[in-house]
């Protein structure tokens, strides 16, 4: 399981990719990707096109991720889950 976050050129989008697993183990990682101080882009992006496993967690994480997003800017951020259908 591997974690990589990687910030558009001008700030705006924060694309997170997840390789192989993602499960509890992911935790603390997949939460410092999105999390990262001082960035605040507009868009966030959870690619899972290398994700070979999901488990229920992984699906809590992700609902933490939007609801955590959504209080603390509502109006200004987009969240986006992308390419899951090319392995589930």
């Amino acid at each position: 399981m591997s974690i990589q976050a990687s910030m558009s050129t001008d700030s705006q989008v924060l694309t997170i990719s997840v390789n192989g697993r993602f499960d509890f183990s992911a935790h603390q990682d997949f939460r410092n990707a999105y999390e990262r101080g001082g960035l605040t882009p507009r868009q966030y992006v959870v690619d899972l096109q290398d994700t070979d496993y999901i488990d229920s967690s992984a699906l809590g994480m992700l609902l933490r991720c939007v609801i955590m997003l959504v209080a603390t800017a509502p109006m200004c951020v987009s969240f986006t889950v992308t390419r899951m259908y090319a392995r589930f």
